[in-house]
């Protein structure tokens, strides 16, 4: 792993060419706070299926 930081002279500058922490779209909530969303959207965008199976009676009262 490479340093984050660089020296220039005596100061030591944050390093911005390669900069690994760099998380454009992490603005919202992250980790398991954003499960429900993340697969809400997943299966919007690829679509889904479900069996569902019903016992019982035949007829109702």
């Amino acid at each position: 792993i490479t340093s984050l930081w660089r020296q220039e002279g005596d100061a030591q500058t944050p390093l911005q060419k390669n900069n690994i922490f760099n998380f454009p779209d992490a603005t919202g909530y992250v980790g398991f706070a954003n499960l429900p969303n993340q697969v809400h959207r997943k299966s919007v965008k690829k679509g889904f299926e479900f069996t569902l199976m019903v016992v019982g009676k035949y007829y109702l009262y």
